[in-house]
């Protein structure tokens, strides 16, 4: 009877894998790979000694819930990289066929993962493996046979990975066609066999085993002819940039096969037919000299800006490219950029320079970031009222911000001999917030570039930052419109009676309405009934009071009463915003040092506003996208008082 065989300890992992041509869908980004196959692999056990393990692929025999529930695919095995360098996409699908395992993988669409996708889809990548723990075994050794065979009838695949050598050369990613047919170690299950039978199955062994070592050297082969190739055509296309020849030329050596040595000769001997004059037809741009890609778009933005927005401390020239060319065009950078990356612009049109350095350079950077630097600049300058009262919060993602108060009363009491501590509860309010994405998109015309049109620079900043603010203004003062938004604290619109802080019959600004108010607020208690420092700061008022409010806040004398001090000379700091819509409503807001009545909330990393770029090959405009995550919330109603006025 065959014997079996338990895990005393946790499990190893262990890999298996082969190759074959690979089937790939663009549409889908997924490829179908063979992960395991019950191909006998020569393998030690836990003391050294050599076995054949076969994985068996009965029913109940592999655990295939971490597959199904989308395991990860990784680069060789490597589970210590993290999420970000180690994951290369996910198992969608798995089944299991006749003696195989099949599944569909689908890889991560990131930009660093498009080398790996193309040599998958070209075939240059195709073998895969799968990291596996066997949980139990049973001996399937024939007798008389020299190695012992062990059939994992327990085992659990828990990764797929894209390796360069498989142990399984059965395990492949899958191509459209037939698998090529390999003659497999035959297993008797403990049959006595007759000494012929023996000697042919040991023949058999070694048969297979010359094959798989076959298969390697050939692969080797073929790997190192890779790594050749790929290096022949680098240093071809880097001889042809240095000498700023036209990429064709490398192309037509490319595919010609010239080795690199005739390569370069060729390279000399084109060279030498140039005109090496620095300047170039317009007499502006420099484009021979030795400066890097990164010096010239740190200069082209250093000089858009300056031309767009004039010259001071914050926006000068100070790199080398910026200096040789503050009068230079838009086009004149665009042949600047086509130049310092090899291409040949003898020729070419205002219209094919923009567009060939729009598609091919690092042109789009450059326009973006002037523009970005001018609307984040015009962003923080227009700094609105209600920024003065309210809290910001940074948030690390959309979901609910919950806000928290606390439940009890602070007042320390005595703990006597033995006694315990008496525990003040945080609670949640109930109110509870989450951010929201407002965004706009406007773009800059082949036309704009083409007639030097700095305008785009100048009047696209300002009306994007104002708009922006003018949008998170309406969230903030929304809130306070009417008897305000409710609190999920007790269920009450934020300007209530029974929280002390609205007067229903408004009146106007005056001496007496101050008094009022301040006293309202400085008597305000915590939820446990006790009073809390809560101190007046702010008067938030419309255009047409500011006049008045003046007159009684920073006025040292009290009005028509020359004899007595004013009482409120400085008591407040007026913030007067337009964006206020009623003409008589004014407010006493705390300072939020002492009580936070509203938060604000934006995405952590991209406070203020955010700035993309992208060149839309349709229409030719360089598209920019602005949008910024923010939303606001009613921290606490003890804070801020309101009066309609009259």
């Amino acid at each position: 009877m065959a014997k079996t065989k338990n895990s005393e300890k946790e499990p190893k992992l262990v890999c298996r894998a082969l190759l074959d041509t690979n089937s790939y869908s663009v549409e889908k980004n997924t490829v179908d790979v063979i992960f395991a196959t019950d191909t006998p692999v020569l393998t030690r056990d836990s003391d050294g000694e050599l076995f054949y393990e076969v994985l068996s692929f009965e029913e109940g025999h592999v655990r295939m819930e971490r597959l199904l529930a989308g395991a990860p695919v990784l680069d060789t095995h490597d589970k210590w990289r993290g999420v970000k360098d180690g994951v290369l996409g996910v198992v969608d699908a798995a089944s299991l066929e006749q003696g195989r395992g099949v599944a569909t993988l689908r890889f991560s669409d990131r930009k660093d993962l498009e080398g790996l996708r193309s040599d998958i889809k070209s075939g240059i990548i195709k073998n895969v493996s799968t990291g596996y723990r066997v949980y139990q075994y049973r001996d399937v050794t024939e007798q008389g046979a020299a190695t012992r065979t062990w059939l994992a009838i327990d085992w659990e695949p828990t990764e797929i990975s894209m390796v360069p050598i498989p142990a399984d050369y059965k395990a492949s990613v899958r191509s459209m066609g037939n698998p090529p047919k390999t003659q497999i170690i035959k297993i008797t299950n403990n049959v006595k066999m007759t000494p012929e039978e023996i000697a042919a199955q040991e023949a058999e062994r070694t048969r297979a085993a010359n094959e798989v070592q076959q298969r390697v050297i050939v692969e080797g082969a073929t790997k190192a002819a890779v790594v050749a190739e790929r290096k022949r055509v680098s240093e071809i296309t880097e001889a042809v940039r240095a000498a700023k020849l036209d990429d064709a030329f490398a192309t037509e050596h490319i595919e010609k096969g010239t080795e690199i040595d005739q390569v370069r000769a060729l390279v000399i001997q084109e060279w030498s037919k140039k005109d090496t004059v620095d300047i170039d037809a317009t007499g502006k741009i420099k484009v021979g000299e030795d400066l890097s890609a990164g010096d010239k778009i740190r200069g082209i933005e250093e000089v858009l800006l300056v031309r767009a927005f004039g010259g001071n401390a914050e926006t000068k020239i100070e790199s080398t490219y910026g200096k040789d060319n503050t009068d230079a065009s838009l086009v004149d950078h665009a042949r600047a950029l086509l130049v310092e990356k090899g291409v040949s612009v003898n020729g070419l049109s205002k219209d094919e320079l923009i567009t060939r350095a729009m598609t091919s350079t690092d042109y789009p950077i450059a326009m973006a970031n002037v523009l970005n630097k001018n609307l984040k600049k015009r962003y923080a300058l227009a700094a609105p009222v209600w920024k003065k009262f309210a809290t910001q919060v940074s948030a690390s993602d959309f979901k609910p911000i919950a806000g928290v108060q606390v439940d009890g009363s602070f007042t320390p009491q005595e703990i006597t001999e033995g006694g315990e501590y008496k525990m003040a509860a945080m609670v949640e309010s109930g109110d509870s917030f989450g951010l929201k994405t407002w965004g706009l998109m406007t773009g800059l015309t082949r036309k704009m570039m083409i007639n030097d049109d700095l305008s785009a620079f100048t009047n696209f900043a300002p009306i994007f930052a104002q708009g922006m603010l003018q949008k998170q203004t309406s969230i903030v003062y929304a809130l306070l419109a009417g008897t305000g938004r409710v609190l999920g604290s007790d269920s009450k619109a934020l300007f209530h009676v029974d929280h002390k802080n609205y007067v229903s019959a408004g009146t106007a600004l005056s001496l007496a309405a101050f008094t009022l108010a301040k006293t309202a607020m400085r008597r305000q208690k915590s939820i446990a009934g006790d009073p809390i420092l809560v101190s007046p700061k702010f008067l938030v008022i419309p255009p047409e009071l500011e006049v008045l409010a003046h007159q009684l806040i920073n006025s040292t004398i009290t009005p028509n009463t020359t004899s007595q001090a004013n009482p409120f000379f400085g008591a407040f700091e007026i913030l007067v915003d337009p964006y206020l819509t009623s003409a008589t409503e004014w407010y006493i807001i705390a300072d939020p040092a002492s009580v936070e009545v509203i938060k604000y909330a934006t995405l952590n990393g991209q406070e203020g506003i955010f700035t993309e770029q992208q060149y839309n090959f349709k229409n030719d405009n360089l598209e920019i996208k602005v949008r910024s995550d923010f939303n606001a919330t009613i921290e606490e109603f003890r804070g801020i008082y309101k009066n309609v006025g009259v």
